[in-house]
């Protein structure tokens, strides 16, 4: 609510001073995120699984270590199937470090997407 006062009241404060450095700060954002992207195949080095990435058992043993539980949550123990777009990072044919950074684009374009269509609606109310 304060910021569409502001943006009603005085948008000339909000809006001046975002537009200087716009085009410099967002290259220097999507040359980030292209640069985690092709960074990506770095956890291939990693040992172990990626936070949040367990299986049954392996959930189950963390909760037991933690003394949390004794056994998994009953709707990961039904499980959940489905066919992922890169189950585990790889696609058919392609070496797996491709396969992070093709996962990785994936996610920045879905996301950027996400912003867009975001983006579109406020300006669309404005």
């Amino acid at each position: 609510m304060v910021f569409q006062f502001i943006k009603k009241a005085a948008p000339d404060s909000i809006y001046h001073a975002a537009t200087k450095n716009t085009k410099v700060h967002t290259k220097a954002i999507y040359g980030l995120l292209a640069g985690l992207a092709i960074l990506s195949p770095l956890g291939l080095i990693a040992s172990g699984t990626a936070w949040g990435e367990w299986n049954k058992t392996e959930l189950q043993q963390r909760l037991q270590t933690a003394h949390l539980a004794t056994h998994a949550p009953s709707g990961i123990s039904h499980g959940l199937h489905f066919n992922a777009l890169f189950n585990n990072y790889t696609i058919r044919g392609v070496p797996l470090p491709i396969g992070y950074i093709l996962s990785a684009v994936t996610v920045l374009l879905i996301f950027f997407l996400f912003v867009r269509v975001i983006h579109y609606d406020q300006n669309k109310e404005s």
